[in-house]
């Protein structure tokens, strides 16, 4: 869930790195592919000759609750779980999908952060899954995976 001054502080944050020309990692939910586009339009990083990179870091729906409420354990801090279901609702990998087609971006990739924490208390390494050159049909191995 992302608050209005959440919102607008990043929007603050993306402007002034750009007039500065810095590098940035800008996060962003980017399930609206028009408004990611808008946002980067209005931060002026088309006219400054920025190399955009997509990245969807993704992870399933099931881990994504346990997750918060992982989270919610250590910080009390909870998001609501008809906003984690909007979120998936809207569908983030077809989102993905049309954004990475559009020639503003360099180059996209899908790093499945799914990842199971080892016995020692480490987690396992995100793996990339998907980059733009690659024919990886993440959806379908996916559920081979869990077959």
């Amino acid at each position: 869930m992302v608050s209005s001054e959440s919102f607008r502080l990043s929007q603050q944050v993306l402007k002034e790195f750009v007039d500065n020309d810095m590098n940035i990692v800008w996060p962003t939910i980017g399930d609206n592919p028009k408004n990611l586009e808008d946002n980067l339009k209005k931060a002026n990083v088309f006219n400054k000759g920025y190399k955009i990179h997509l990245i969807c870091a993704y992870c399933s729906y099931e881990r994504s609750l346990k997750n918060n409420l992982d989270r919610f354990d250590k910080t009390k801090r909870l998001i609501p779980k008809h906003t984690l279901e909007k979120m998936f609702n809207n569908h983030p990998l077809d989102a993905f999908d049309k954004l990475s087609q559009n020639e503003i971006f360099k180059n996209a990739y899908i790093v499945n952060t799914d990842v199971n924490q080892n016995a020692d208390g480490s987690w396992e390494d995100p793996r990339i899954v998907y980059k733009s050159d690659d024919t990886i049909d993440f959806i379908e191995n996916k559920k081979k995976e869990s077959e």
